[in-house]
């Protein structure tokens, strides 16, 4: 039965057409039925597939995103530059095309149509064939996702036909620059240098409507790392893409610090205190002019349960303040409302002057 690949590559945005492929005797047809199903494996590295079209730049699922987390896992290093006519880059070493692939090399199939390459690792070579490990290589029959695991092509010829994907071009990695022409290997992982992740502060204490400034470092950071903050209760202290925490409420939560794009993290505990109370008025000076009244709305920060807000005038002959911190006026002169908090020494004043 002939079925509709479609094809896919690591591009943003990209239309992709149907082709038709035959499937060999040494490769496997799966159905692809839930997300990160995996569908084919190689030194511990799972490809990853889920129902649908297209993923794109899909950090978990592109084919991109499988080459950069077999680096990761093997050498602890992971690629970038995984572009359309590109040479992948590599901190700590180089990558060189070569003619000769082995186990470990990665292979991009160029596709000028679309501007985009399809990336994926070569699993072993027998003879004239190779054996890739590859992700967002699938395609659909009606409502079914299907793809393929040990996918087996021509050592160099392309996967699709003369309107798709060119003929496969190798890289071999180097490891600190060298010209030594090894090929890749799980133990060089022993010695690479992962990428690591420290927070200045492990546990800290915050008072409510206060912040404090949370400071992740990358160690061995690559081009493109960043670090995404999250909060497990944000209700009670929030934090932003830049770490600052801020204490909304009493309680306890955990902030995460992660390298996007890893399971890289560190988790730093926040205690959320009362902060001191703070009194907020509409006004600190009102004047009469020929409004006769005006609500001075006092609001209390860090509130306890049991505060209340109360008011008073110093001179009732001139103006005056109900409960509710309505301020009322009654004759030419000044006078200071005073709003407070029976049994704490918070108050907020504003001067009246009536014309």
């Amino acid at each position: 039965m002939k079925k509709k690949l479609l094809y896919l590559c690591f591009a943003v945005t990209m239309v992709f057409g149907w082709n038709i492929i035959q499937v060999s005797a040494g490769q496997s047809t799966v159905k692809v039925t839930k997300p990160k199903q995996v569908v084919d494996q190689f030194q511990g590295v799972d490809a990853l597939y889920r129902p649908g079209g297209s993923d794109g730049s899909d950090t978990t699922y592109s084919c991109a995103a499988l080459v950069k987390r077999y680096y990761s896992k093997v050498y602890g290093k992971t690629p970038y530059n995984l572009l359309y006519n590109c040479t992948p880059v590599i901190d700590g070493g180089v990558f060189k095309k070569t003619a000769s692939p082995a186990a470990g090399d990665i292979v991009g199939y160029p596709n000028a149509s679309r501007k985009c390459n399809h990336w994926a690792i070569v699993q072993k070579v027998s003879g004239s064939k190779v054996v890739l490990l590859e992700q967002n290589w699938k395609w659909t029959e009606g409502k079914t996702t299907y793809a393929v695991s040990d996918h087996e092509v021509g050592v160099h010829s392309s996967v699709g036909n003369n309107k798709g994907y060119g003929k496969a071009v190798y890289f071999r990695y180097y490891p600190n620059n060298s010209n030594t022409g090894k090929k890749p290997s799980a133990s060089s992982a022993v010695t690479a240098k992962k990428q690591t992740l420290t927070l200045n502060k492990s546990n800290v204490s915050v008072k409510t409507y206060f912040t404090y400034q949370l400071k992740a470092v990358i160690g061995n950071k690559r081009p493109g790392d960043s670090v995404i903050f999250t909060s497990s209760h944000p209700k009670i202290a929030s934090v932003s893409s830049l770490g600052t925490i801020k204490g909304l409420r009493t309680g306890t939560t955990y902030i995460t610090a992660k390298i996007k794009g890893t399971s890289i993290s560190k988790t730093c505990k926040v205690t959320v205190t009362y902060g001191p109370r703070i009194i907020s008025l509409k006004a600190s000076r009102l004047t009469f002019v020929k409004v006769k009244q005006f609500a001075l709305k006092g609001t209390i920060y860090n509130k306890r349960a049991s505060d209340k807000l109360k008011y008073k005038t110093s001179n009732k002959k001139v103006a005056t303040v109900t409960s509710k911190g309505v301020v009322k006026k009654k004759k030419k002169g000044t006078a200071v409302i005073t709003a407070w908090i029976p049994g704490t020494n918070t108050k907020k004043t504003c001067k009246v002057t009536v014309k």
